[in-house]
């Protein structure tokens, strides 16, 4: 038991320092979209700053599991190297990620797989000088005892995965592909300032519209121009005004993908303008990462009618 000491109180020290930086990361990640942003980014780096006094005492302890010459079962080096390189699978997957898909909540996993790899290096260096040293020769009895452990401990790791895997598949599945409720709360605040901003409505790139009579009918979209194109943008407006009188309340959907954002806002109510009264089904907004393009999307009805409104937003050309 003694020869399994030190090389688990270095993995529960790298454990303990790798949930360290986990929760520093979410945390500076919370931060990004809290009111309080700066308070949790403070104790953020003040979580993050425990790092040393557990990592300094996990490789202080490489000093005398060297000077056991061979006395560490050598499973404990592959574990290391595995440990390394799925942290570099990581970070690779993580900066693939950050420049093609953009997310807004990518770069502090890039920061932590920068620090467990850098973390994780000299305890990588140690299992491979590790693996370089002679093997005793062994006896068959204790090479069918080795055996006999190492079946064992890859039934049990076996396991393990299979039960990680399908509790987190079970996890997925079980809950809607939705983004959390502080990412739609944020998107949903974008969408009332838009709503406020005065200029926002007239630097309108595209305006389109289609009418449907009964549910199974698809009318043909076109484009507006001139007064009927500035008609529908005062209407769509009217329309969603109250969205954007909203603080608090609201019921919205986000539905996120790799090329877009969109947010559905279910606010059914019948909206007078003009003497007109409009049943209005639902709006959207959706947002593009990749291009910085935003789209808002009115759906109302009048008798049997329905139409729909879309006001696209091109993103301004860069200079």
């Amino acid at each position: 038991m003694r020869k399994h000491l030190i090389p688990l109180l270095i993995i529960v020290l790298l454990g303990l320092t790798g949930f360290l930086l986990y929760v520093s990361a979410e945390m500076y990640n919370m931060s990004l979209f809290a009111g309080s942003g700066q308070v949790m980014a403070e104790t953020a780096l003040v979580v993050a700053a425990l790092v040393p006094c557990l990592y300094g005492p996990a490789v202080a302890l490489l000093i005398p599991l060297h000077r056991r010459k061979g006395g560490t079962p050598r499973g404990y080096s592959w574990l290391g190297i595995a440990a390394f390189c799925v942290a570099i699978i990581g970070l690779v997957l993580t900066t693939v990620g950050h420049f093609t898909v953009i997310l807004a909540d990518i770069e502090p996993w890039l920061f932590l797989s920068w620090a467990v790899g850098g973390l994780l290096l000299p305890f990588f260096v140690s299992s491979v000088a590790h693996l370089k040293e002679p093997v005793p020769q062994k006896t068959p009895e204790e090479r069918k005892q080795t055996l006999k452990k190492t079946m064992t401990a890859l039934l049990v790791c076996l396991c393990a995965v299979l039960l990680t895997g399908s509790g987190l598949y079970l996890r997925k599945m079980s809950r809607p592909h939705r983004m959390g409720v502080r990412q739609a709360e944020t998107m949903y605040q974008d969408f009332q300032k838009m709503i406020a901003a005065d200029y926002l409505w007239e630097s309108i790139d595209r305006v389109t519209y289609r009418s449907a009579v009964g549910k199974d009918s698809d009318g043909e979209e076109k484009v507006l121009a001139g007064e009927e194109r500035e008609a529908a943008v005062r209407l769509c407006r009217e329309m969603i005004r109250p969205v954007a009188e909203q603080e608090e309340t609201y019921m919205g959907t986000i539905i996120p993908s790799q090329k877009a954002k969109l947010l559905m806002v279910y606010q059914r109510a019948d909206i007078t303008v003009d003497g007109e009264t409009y049943h209005v089904s639902f709006s959207s907004m959706t947002s593009y990462p990749r291009t910085g393009a935003e789209e808002v999307q009115v759906v109302y009805t009048q008798g049997k009618t329905e139409h729909t409104v879309t006001l696209f937003w091109d993103p301004e050309p860069e200079e």
